[in-house]
């Protein structure tokens, strides 16, 4: 009898520690991946598996569920399950242009120098993003045929959600197009993401990358403090993008997630310029 009351009491108490909740497409019945799970009061958010699922600490209470295509879902009480509805816009005209692959043109590196990691330990969601622009002086009509781009990763299967944005006046605008992309372990492997038959804006683009922050990407690490030579044990999220030190700080972008929404500004302004590399993105332009 004292087994079992005490093992009722690990379980019980296991069950106000955590919460297990799970987000669903409303039409579909599908597991959401990736989703977006605001928490109130925090200033980091986190990120459901690919199975849809979540378990959330004691002190962390859902406020909102984002995903890129669905409507923000503002949650007023607590659910084990959440349904997100897919968004649709209307359009008045759509004009369609076939690609003519005549031409490729390559913008950027992919040599590799140092890397950009993820948030530290939850409390800081982070994006990195890169400005990329090119002088069309022919003024024709070019398309993003391939966006490349490299990872570091010590665990299989991590995934990273890349972001393309308007470029408005060196800082990120509207979301063009995202994707999350499963990316392959070991040391400056390269992916490769294809837009669907997107148009290069004459300002150009932001591209961005924004870290998962959920279970299967997180390591431990160490991290030298500052000001002294001790080294504290932190977590940290897979996969690190490789940089590229062929760039100047004014082109990179940094994202911090701060009261329920993104602040950007680049590296210059930030004044955090001690990093001399970008990321090692090239992006790939056909008419």
């Amino acid at each position: 009898m004292k087994i079992f009351f005490t093992l009722a009491l690990i379980i019980s108490s296991t069950l106000v520690l955590a919460q297990k909740i799970k987000i669903l497409d409303a039409e579909t019945r599908e597991p959401i991946p990736y989703a977006k799970i605001i928490l109130n009061g925090k200033d980091y958010y986190k990120n459901t598996e690919k199975d849809g699922e979540i378990i959330l600490e004691k002190d962390e209470q859902i406020s909102s569920v984002e995903y890129f295509g669905y409507e923000n879902l503002k949650v007023e009480k607590y659910q084990s399950v959440y349904f997100l509805k897919p968004k649709f816009t209307e359009i008045t005209e759509v004009q369609i242009t076939k690609p003519k692959y005549q031409n490729n043109i390559k913008i950027g590196s992919l040599k590799t120098y140092g890397s950009f990691g993820g948030g530290i330990n939850h409390t800081s969601s982070a994006l990195l993003g890169k400005v990329i622009t090119f002088n069309n002086e022919k003024n024709e009509t070019l398309f993003i045929k391939k966006i490349s781009f490299k990872t570091i990763s010590y665990k299989p299967n991590t995934v990273i959600r890349i972001m393309i944005y308007e470029n408005v006046n060196g800082l990120p605008g509207e979301i063009l197009q995202s994707e999350e992309i499963t990316c392959k372990a070991g040391i400056n492997k390269l992916h490769e993401f294809f837009p669907k038959q997107m148009r290069f804006p004459k300002e150009g683009i932001v591209v961005g990358f924004e870290w998962i922050l959920n279970e299967n990407n997180l390591y431990e690490t160490t991290m030298k403090m500052k000001g002294s030579n001790e080294y504290k044990k932190v977590f940290s999220f897979y996969p690190q993008i490789s940089g590229s030190k062929e760039d100047t700080n004014k082109d990179r972008i940094i994202g911090v997630y701060n009261e329920g929404k993104w602040h950007f500004q680049s590296a210059e302004d930030s004044g955090y310029v001690k990093i001399k590399y970008n990321p090692a993105i090239q992006l790939e332009l056909t008419n």
